[in-house]
């Protein structure tokens, strides 16, 4: 990883602490370590290789060297943890906007956390908070982003096989694109997270509102809702509901049909009826 050419490409390179490791356990682990000493906002661990990587749900996250982008950057938002969903949603848009600025590939958001290219997955994207003691507020996230960057020879193992694709071919990615992506990626996380803190502020519903403490979503629509709902991979798609992963004959049928503003994935059930989906699994359903 070229540290400079990272920093150069920066907005706001004061903000951003960069820590380059070639091989750790995972990014989020020793970022998380990191936020519990006190560590400042805006310190970012990449990797070349994680041997522990994790994906929701206590998922195993292939991070084979040298073939992805595996970053996490620790965040201190004032913000409860329901309203801490927006910090990967607002991942998700800007991971899929640096990747079509740096690549010109489009690719397309999986609710929740997951974009694909095709028929394949590209990047997943893990977000963990801790509350402060005593409090429903967020201490620190986590934010973990895993980007395939192209395919391991051989092709992907394991659990990802089948199931993971790249943006290139194996050796085919161009030089300094780990860096330029990178960049992107957190330019834009930057400006959105400084867009979300601000749409939750007192400055937006008034010292002490009832409002701003209950709510999910702000008031108004904030800019990357947008571009999530429009870059929904699984609309128009029939899918299982999964509530448990550890009890997979419990999946619902559904036909997923759109995103709402606070980000949940609305699906019609069988018998007609219309759902709003906050948490669990989502997965495709074959005819």
């Amino acid at each position: 990883m070229d540290t400079d050419l990272v920093t150069s490409l920066l907005a706001e390179p004061a903000r951003i602490r960069l820590i380059d490791r070639d091989t750790v356990t995972s990014t989020n682990l020793l970022v998380k370590e990191l936020g519990a000493q006190g560590a400042p906002e805006g310190t970012l661990m990449v990797a070349g290789e994680q041997t522990l990587g994790r994906g929701r749900l206590g998922r195993r996250f292939e991070s084979p060297n040298g073939t992805g982008l595996y970053h996490t950057l620790l965040l201190r938002p004032d913000l409860t943890l329901a309203q801490s969903v927006h910090i990967t949603i607002l991942a998700a848009v800007a991971v899929a906007e640096g990747i079509e600025e740096v690549t010109g590939l489009k690719p397309e958001i999986k609710w929740v956390n997951d974009l694909y290219l095709g028929d394949r997955k590209i990047c997943g994207i893990l977000a963990e908070s801790s509350l402060r003691p005593g409090s429903d507020r967020i201490d620190y996230t986590a934010l973990g982003i895993g980007i395939n960057l192209e395919e391991p020879e051989g092709g992907f193992a394991g659990t990802a096989a089948g199931i993971a694709g790249a943006l290139y071919p194996a050796g085919g990615s161009p030089a300094e694109l780990r860096e330029r992506l990178l960049a992107a990626v957190v330019n834009r996380v930057t400006g959105y997270y400084d867009e979300l803190c601000e749409a939750f502020s007192d400055s937006a519903y008034g010292t002490g509102s009832a409002e701003k403490e209950g709510s999910v979503s702000p008031a108004r629509e904030l800019s990357y809702m947008a571009r999530y709902r429009a870059s929904d991979y699984l609309f128009g798609k029939d899918v299982w509901l999964v509530g448990d992963i550890t009890k997979p004959d419990t999946a619902r049928p559904a036909h997923a049909v759109a995103i709402d503003g606070q980000g949940r994935l609305i699906v019609t059930l069988p018998d007609g009826s219309a759902e709003a989906v906050s948490f669990g699994e989502v997965t495709m359903r074959t005819r």
